[in-house]
């Protein structure tokens, strides 16, 4: 993953109330989603762009370390994420599932996530010059993006092609 926020003090403040952890949300139990070939009915799936593993017991849905994740960074406390965000660049898996809060994922731009220098602080720490929401961009300076409905067959045809070339739990894949 790439870290950054509380220039390495470990303090995570900012002065700002702290924000209540969210790893699981509940889904609708008749809200269908795009199933991954191989995996259990209603295991697998997308919230969005966002890929979630959904417990069919529970009906509670959590994300999917995979790359390009944004989540939340937090202290002892889990309740305590405010001044450190990460961003996946490989695939985080259990250790990180359901105990820190995913807010979004990076859809275009992940080769500048997976060039970020490594280390706790890292020698020489890259800086986040420029970093854009899509939701906070003019319309005419969006990237042209194609947006498909995870529910739809077109999507679940590109599950079906990603399961066979990369295997039947490849979520993270799309």
């Amino acid at each position: 993953m790439a870290q950054t926020g509380d220039k390495g003090d470990k303090q995570y403040g900012t002065g700002q109330p702290f924000l209540k952890a969210e790893f699981t949300f509940a889904l609708k139990p008749a809200t269908p989603y795009g199933a991954v070939a191989g995996a259990a009915a209603g295991d697998l799936g997308f919230v969005g762009a966002m890929p979630v593993r959904v417990e069919a017991a529970t009906g509670r849905g959590y994300a999917l370390f995979c790359p390009g994740i944004a989540a939340f960074a937090h202290g002892a406390d889990p309740n305590t994420a405010n001044s450190q965000i990460f961003f996946m660049r490989g695939v985080g898996g259990p250790t990180l599932e359901s105990k820190f809060t995913a807010f979004g994922r990076v859809i275009q731009g992940q080769a500048a996530i997976d060039a970020v220098a490594d280390g706790e602080p890292p020698p020489a720490p890259d800086r986040i010059v420029r970093m854009r929401v899509l939701a906070d961009m003019p319309v005419a300076e969006r990237p042209k993006l194609q947006i498909m409905d995870t529910r739809g067959p077109a999507f679940a045809a590109l599950l079906a092609e990603t399961a066979k070339t990369k295997g039947p739990t490849s979520a993270c894949a799309t």
